[in-house]
């Protein structure tokens, strides 16, 4: 009987100990997760990715398309409603950053990374990632358009019905 006693006392102990080594190896990676999100460079690519002067091109060209021109009191008025907002989403955008971060990469990347970013071309090579997506979007752009084309054409000809 002790014996048996003496086991669940010891499993209990080894499930303590592997929770609390759990759960300091889950606050490292959300610190680790937490300072690549926070870092100056991580922070001007997130700027740079949902500019205000992006959202307010975006939502311009949409007014145009359904034929409506801004006035420049207009444009002067959605560009502080569009900073507002940023500013106010702007805690919850990092809060999600940092969970992708920590449920994408292990503690070692995300250290790798922070190493990195911390090195003058690290930081040069993460300011620039935004104008490449850009620019690859831009030139895949009219390729997955015309394979999506193809693809309604050949879904209708091709599909079983």
């Amino acid at each position: 009987m002790t014996g048996i006693i003496a086991a669940i006392a010891g499993s209990a102990l080894l499930v303590v100990v592997a929770s609390s080594a759990l759960a300091d190896d889950d606050a490292a990676l959300k610190a680790a997760a937490e300072s690549y999100v926070g870092h100056p460079v991580t922070q001007r690519v997130v700027d740079d990715a949902i500019s205000v002067d992006m959202l307010r091109s975006f939502i311009e060209l949409q007014l145009q398309m359904q034929g409506t021109q801004l006035r420049d009191d207009q444009a002067e008025a959605l560009t502080r409603i569009i900073q507002e907002e940023l500013q106010r989403m702007r805690p919850q955008l990092e809060g999600l950053l940092t969970t992708a971060v920590s449920e994408t990469l292990t503690l070692e990347e995300i250290q790798a990374f922070n190493d990195f970013l911390n090195t003058e071309l690290g930081a040069s090579v993460m300011l620039k990632s935004n104008l490449l997506m850009q620019s690859f979007a831009a030139d895949a752009g009219p390729l997955l358009n015309q394979m999506f084309e193809r693809l309604g054409t050949r879904l209708e000809s091709e599909l079983p019905e």
